[in-house]
């Protein structure tokens, strides 16, 4: 169930909806090996489906057979599958997954020696494994009465906040609150925001009103080039323009593009190359007051030749290269 639980969560949260998560096993299949000191834990990739937006019932069935298969399987050592399927490696990130839920449902080992108090002291870490680690565990009163599941979540700090991680419980634990009440509601429509969180999100984080100040683009550049005219403005491979050179060569093409007849309602077609005379002649254009039809020199023919006939534009800018691209009589 919490596995199930958490896949959902991740689903809900962006992961997608095929959800690889890790969890490690006790290794331990044969009687023989039961009582014998020693570690023979394995790692499994659990992998599941949560697409089509499932009750949590049907996940949990899904989830029941992805785990009981992969139980099955549990002595093929996690190493040899990573050999086997030979991904893409990466110092930033485990192979396979980056989840990990790892459930103890064992008893707490107690030590007893004569005149000697002991108690379990948690060991300090100070690099997380993976990017999340849901560690959880059944707690158990002296007679064995279950009194519930607590546990921690270890998390990459390049990666995530302390508050978001809290928030992450938080939303597993609603998840779980919810499909307890009802298993048979879709995965997709639990509630995870509580009201505050709602808030926030729906009017808080989009209080971005401003006034827009009644001022051109041409107008803002002017003024950028007042206030730093030597600085670079444009830089393409080995190139490179100040903000007074830049503005010199948008004002030439303006008053070329004025004497054309270019002005408001005007359209100037633009089918340029990546380069410097793409950006002069986007900031030319405006500057005579006229919209620009960016024109990829890509697009196939027939594509190019709907727009120009589509747009009617006053004039083109563009080089002799892709000038062959646009004939005339394909617009006009």
């Amino acid at each position: 169930m919490l596995h199930a639980a958490l896949a959902a969560l991740l689903s809900r949260l962006g992961a997608g909806t095929d959800i690889a998560i890790g969890s490690p096993i006790a290794g331990r299949v044969d009687h023989a090996l039961e009582e014998l000191i020693g570690f023979f834990v394995n790692t499994l990739v659990l992998r599941t489906d949560t697409s089509a937006n499932p009750s949590f019932a049907e996940l949990l069935a899904r989830v029941r057979a992805v785990d009981l298969a992969a139980y099955a399987h549990q002595e093929l050592p996690f190493e040899r599958l990573v050999e086997l399927l030979n991904p893409v490696r990466s110092l930033a990130h485990h192979p396979l997954f980056q989840v990990m839920l790892a459930f103890q449902n064992t008893p707490e080992a107690v030590l007893e020696l004569p005149g000697i108090v002991a108690r379990p002291e948690p060991v300090a870490i100070s690099a997380a494994k993976f990017d999340l680690l849901f560690n959880l565990s059944e707690r158990r009163a002296t007679d064995g009465t279950a009194e519930g599941i607590e546990g921690l979540i270890e998390y990459r700090t390049d990666l995530f906040e302390r508050s978001t991680v809290g928030s992450i419980g938080r939303w597993l634990l609603t998840l779980l609150e919810a499909v307890v009440a009802d298993p048979s509601q879709p995965t997709g429509r639990i509630e995870l925001l509580d009201p505050k969180e709602r808030r926030q999100l729906l009017f808080e984080w989009n209080a971005t009103a401003r006034e827009v100040p009644q001022v051109t683009l041409p107008a803002l550049f002017e003024a950028q080039v007042e206030r730093s005219p030597q600085a670079i403005a444009l830089v393409f491979e080995a190139s490179m323009l100040s903000y007074t050179e830049l503005n010199a060569q948008a004002n030439r093409l303006a008053h070329y593009l004025i004497s054309l007849g270019v002005g408001p309602e005007s359209i100037v077609g633009i089918a340029l190359e990546r380069s410097i005379e793409l950006v002069i002649a986007l900031l030319g254009t405006l500057k005579a007051g006229g919209a620009y039809l960016p024109l990829d020199p890509n697009y196939p023919a027939e594509r190019l030749a709907f727009m120009l006939r589509d747009s009617q534009p006053k004039c083109i800018l563009t080089t002799m290269e892709v000038a062959d691209r646009l004939v005339s009589s394909t617009w006009r």
